[in-house]
């Protein structure tokens, strides 16, 4: 993973505090998930896992924004049902969302209290280890064939997913009132 360079510190907060949001929204409707297996609820979390994809491919956040598209991915599975609910899917998403939330706090660790930087603020690669999860995750989403459909951490985007894809109605309405 490469350093991140933010020009507007201002926005990134407002990511760290919208992901925060995102990630207890998703993590409430997981456990819910394991009670009552809800289609409601899995599309939730797929949306916010969207939105998570999204805003940190927009940043240049490459693992923040792999480990997403691959909890995505199996949301997906899981909407159209592809997958079954298991509870080792229950884990592993909450394993993931655990791993987001720990990047996003390591994110509002390395930006708090600055407020207007001199100059553009530059974030260190994260140091938190994702391929373990990203592995499972890959087993879970078919464990013959994954490899060709599961992005890996350190592979670009799927060439079918366009830059304009990435960018959510949120994230547009986000930016639109950030810059008047």
């Amino acid at each position: 993973a490469e350093p991140v360079t933010v020009e507007d510190v201002e926005i990134l907060h407002s990511f760290i505090e919208e992901s925060k949001d995102h990630l207890e929204n998703i993590e409430e409707k997981i456990l819910s998930l394991e009670k009552t297996n809800d289609q409601a609820t899995v599309d939730d979390i797929f949306r916010s896992m969207h939105t998570m994809k999204g805003t940190s491919a927009f940043f240049g956040f490459g693992q923040i924004k792999d480990l997403s598209h691959s909890l995505e991915f199996v949301l997906d599975a899981l909407r159209t049902e592809q997958l079954t609910l298991t509870p080792e899917i229950v884990d592993v998403l909450l394993a993931g969302t655990d791993l987001l939330s720990r990047q996003i706090g390591e994110l509002d660790g390395i930006s708090s209290g600055l407020e207007n930087p001199q100059g553009n603020l530059v974030i260190p690669a994260s140091e938190i280890d994702i391929m373990p999860i990203m592995a499972r995750i890959r087993e879970i989403n078919n464990p013959n064939s994954a490899e060709e459909h599961q992005p890996d951490a350190s592979a670009p985007a799927p060439a079918e997913e366009s830059f304009e894809d990435l960018i959510t109605p949120e994230i547009r309405d986000n930016f639109i009132s950030e810059s008047t």
